[in-house]
């Protein structure tokens, strides 16, 4: 099964072995670890690639968790039944935005890393990739939460009660 969180912890899992790895070079090679070079691409992968990849995934995860969960409770607390449907939790993100988000940052991280080998142009371009990641990221978490809004409208329409 495609999902898109395992790509994101994988990213993250390569980020952190490839920063211990240049870590360990910059031991040996202390000409390189002396350069700006070796610090930033050592900043791209632990403080970009590792925890924001991770975090990433774990959003994916938790967010759609969390609608379904609330939204089950509502259904079951209010005693609904047949008339609401609580959407599955692999619907409440769509997998196709995901996925786009994931592109992008992946994009962002490598145009980050040779950013911090050939600093220059690339620098804007590299900020504009992890800028639209973010935005790509918000965008995907305030459609579950619209998803949540609509849902729950539903729910107190299908109950009879606004107090919901």
């Amino acid at each position: 099964i495609k999902d898109v969180t395992r790509q994101f912890w994988l990213v993250g899992v390569l980020s952190v072995l490839l920063g211990g790895v240049l870590w360990a070079g910059g031991l040996v090679f202390e000409n390189f670890s002396a350069t700006r070079q070796y610090h930033f691409l050592l900043g791209v992968l632990l403080l970009l690639g590792f925890p924001v990849s991770v975090i990433n995934g774990m959003l994916y995860k938790i967010v759609p968790f969390l609608v379904w969960f609330h939204l089950s409770n509502r259904r079951l607390f209010h005693g609904i039944t047949s008339r609401f449907v609580v959407p599955n939790m692999k619907r409440i993100i769509s997998f196709k935005r995901m996925n786009w988000q994931f592109r992008v940052h992946l994009a962002a991280l490598a145009v980050l890393a040779i950013a911090a080998l050939m600093p220059g142009w690339v620098v804007y371009a590299a900020g504009l990739l992890l800028t639209l990641s973010f935005l790509l990221l918000w965008l995907n978490l305030v459609q579950a939460m619209l998803l949540y809004r609509r849902c729950r409208r539903q729910m107190e329409r299908a109950a009879g009660s606004s107090q919901v």
